[in-house]
């Protein structure tokens, strides 16, 4: 199931009226907007599916990612474990 985009109410409203003026509806305008993003941030979609494959590739740092820490707060872990056993 598909789920709602939620945006600024300030935004909302402009689209909104923008659409209007344009004959177009708020979906089209979006769907429009985005395609002109990404073509703006290709290379930022790039670079970031690259670091993502480099971040999967290795089942450590994946863990990492997936945990929502960095490599230090992991280690400090590790060693606060060591310590106690």
């Amino acid at each position: 199931m598909a789920q709602q985009v939620k945006v600024p109410e300030d935004v909302k409203r402009e689209v909104e009226a923008f659409s209007g003026v344009m004959g177009r509806t708020q979906g089209e305008l979006l769907a429009e907007s985005w395609r002109e993003y990404r073509q703006r941030h290709a290379s930022a979609f790039r670079e970031a599916l690259r670091e993502a494959g480099e971040v999967l590739d290795e089942p450590a740092a994946a863990a990492v990612a997936a945990a929502g820490m960095d490599a230090d707060e992991l280690n400090d872990l590790r060693q606060a474990a060591r310590g106690s056993a």
